[in-house]
């Protein structure tokens, strides 16, 4: 079974260009195929929900490759020892309209959202 150490390792593999991006995305399906009985609040298969999500918004073009290398340092990073459980990215959006499953600012077009909760 998948686990976080080693979603963390395939992250770390891609982030390095060990990886390519479709490989990583065969990666990805193999990994929430192995984790479909797995229950629905282990972290493994938290992880892997957000790696998917993040990876339809870059094939969607809703975030760069920029913003998709900062999600996965991100999400690599807070599995260290030490480190926050949760970690948040803020990007700048065209209309509340379009991002209905996020969160908006009251004062500017911004969302934040939560990539890995404890």
């Amino acid at each position: 079974m998948i686990s976080v150490a080693s979603a963390v390792q395939s992250i770390q593999c891609h982030l390095r260009g060990e990886m390519p991006l479709d490989a990583f995305r065969d990666w990805m399906v193999d990994a929430e195929l192995e984790l479909e009985n797995a229950p629905e609040g282990s972290a493994a298969r938290r992880m892997i929900w957000e790696l998917e999500a993040h990876y339809a918004e870059l094939l969607d073009n809703m975030i760069s490759r920029e913003v998709w290398i900062a999600v996965l340092e991100q999400l690599a990073d807070a599995q260290r020892p030490g480190t926050d459980t949760m970690v948040a990215v803020s990007m700048e959006v065209a209309s509340p309209q379009d991002w209905p499953f996020y969160t908006l600012t009251p004062t500017a077009n911004s969302i934040e959202r939560e990539l890995i909760p404890a």
